[in-house]
């Protein structure tokens, strides 16, 4: 990488980068106390993702190579085809550490090193729905790992207590201290810590030996020879935690996970505009929804012949004909502006998409009732005439109603095709908060006239 940029660019990615990291830290500390939530997901993917866009911007590829690996996994996690897990958790932290090493070299202009490639693999095979058959930690190496403090000698001095009475409950999962005892003098001979005296029988002992082969008749002691002394071997060791545990029992919850969700669609449709596309590739692109646009112009102009004795008989109807139109149209526009970005950034999905169209038509009422008591009162201060001023407002709350839902509706719909919302939707929209705006308006009007 290269520090050639302009001085100003790199302090405000520092700048925005260091805040941006700061509080990612801040939101995995909350996450693994809140591992299902859906904000605090979504907010630790946009961090990932801006300081990626920032770091591709200045042609840092290590960062970016990173930054994409954790992105995906949370937008895989936010969309509930993955769940969090510590093992996952730790990964991520992993990720975290390697990001914020990296950031401060660029502080300090630095060369940068890629990331460990076992890491990123990680996170690549992270990065995919969870199946049940997926094996992405490998946990034969944190076995040996942890021998050293469960095998040690004051962690089984413990057990050399007063002898309790021997369970009959048949649970593999509880042991009694005799005969996990006596499944150390079968791993380590005489020499086991706890074992009985040269001159006491050695009959009870035999007795306890077979107590655990009683209870669990599919579980078997190692074969471990004489000579061993005090040295256990790791197949031995992990019979033992078989035999206290029972075979499988951590595995299982892993095995009976949810089946995997097909994968999301890629954020970026066929059909959309590239910034890089030539003027005349725009242009021919732009063409043919500016013509449709035309059309549905026309067929707005049909809906108000439609209504011209109406107009006739009140003339003023023309005059407050287009605030109707225009407000719906305005309504709908921002809604549009901002289910296009949702939908850029991957934050509207199916778990959240029946929640925003609630959320949008709730969003038409309110607005709807507040611009109508504004209209109505303009128009009862500048007509004087109170049926004029209750057909505005009727019409009002309709249209914005209207436009909340199709604003989000017509984007969606036409992501869904494969067709660019950004290019296309506004034509939609505007066709039908203009129809429905003048069809409320002056049909209203008709029947009250």
């Amino acid at each position: 990488m290269s520090f050639d940029v302009d001085e100003e660019i790199l302090q405000d990615f520092l700048v925005e980068a260091g805040e941006i990291l700061e509080q990612l830290q801040e939101q995995l500390v909350d996450l693994e106390n809140n591992p299902e939530d859906a904000n605090l997901l979504n907010a630790i993917f946009r961090g990932y993702h801006t300081v990626k866009g920032g770091a591709g911007f200045l042609s840092l590829t290590e960062l970016v190579e990173i930054c994409h690996g954790a992105e995906n996994v949370f937008d895989v996690m936010r969309n509930g085809q993955r769940t969090l897990t510590p093992e996952l958790m730790d990964i991520i932290l992993q990720a975290t550490d390697v990001v914020v090493d990296m950031f401060e070299r660029v502080k300090s202009q630095e060369p940068l090193e890629p990331a460990d490639a076992k890491l990123v693999d990680t996170l690549h095979k992270l990065s995919k729905p969870e199946s049940p058959d997926e094996n992405i930690f490998d946990t034969d190496e944190s076995a040996p790992s942890a021998q050293p403090e469960i095998a040690s000698e004051p962690e089984l001095d413990i057990v050399d207590e007063a002898p309790a009475p021997a369970s009959s409950s048949g649970d593999i999962d509880e042991i009694s201290e005799d005969e996990f005892e006596a499944l150390l003098d079968e791993l380590h001979g005489s020499s086991a810590p706890g074992k009985s005296a040269p001159g006491q029988s050695s009959t009870s002992t035999k007795s306890e030996a077979k107590a655990p082969a009683a209870q669990s008749p599919d579980v078997k002691s190692p074969d471990v020879s004489s000579g061993s002394g005090d040295d256990i071997t790791d197949d031995e060791f992990e019979a033992l935690l078989d035999d206290l545990h029972g075979k499988g029992k951590f595995s299982a919850a892993e095995e009976s996970a949810a089946p995997s969700k097909p994968a999301p669609q890629s954020a970026s449709a066929s059909g959309d505009e590239e910034i890089t596309d030539g003027v005349f590739k725009k242009t021919r692109r732009r063409f043919n929804w500016l013509l449709l646009n035309l059309f549905t112009a026309f067929l707005a102009t049909w809906v108000i012949s439609l209504f011209g004795a109406t107009i006739e008989q009140m003339v003023v109807l023309a005059f407050l004909m287009p605030i109707v139109a225009s407000m719906g149209g305005n309504a709908g526009m921002q809604t549009l502006a901002v289910t296009v970005r949702t939908l850029a950034t991957n934050d509207l999905t199916k778990n959240n998409f029946s929640q925003n169209i609630l959320k949008e038509f709730n969003i038409g009422i309110l607005n709807g009732i507040i611009f109508a008591i504004i209209s109505a009162l303009v128009v009862q201060v500048w007509f004087q005439d109170s049926l004029l001023s209750l057909i505005i407002s009727m019409s009002m709350i309709v249209t914005m109603i209207v436009a909340g839902l199709f604003g989000i509706l017509v984007p969606i719909t036409l992501k869904k095709m494969n067709i660019d919302p950004a290019i296309a939707s506004s034509v939609f929209v505007t066709t039908i908060t203009d129809v429905i705006g003048f069809v409320s308006f002056l049909g209203v009007s008709a029947y009250f006239l």
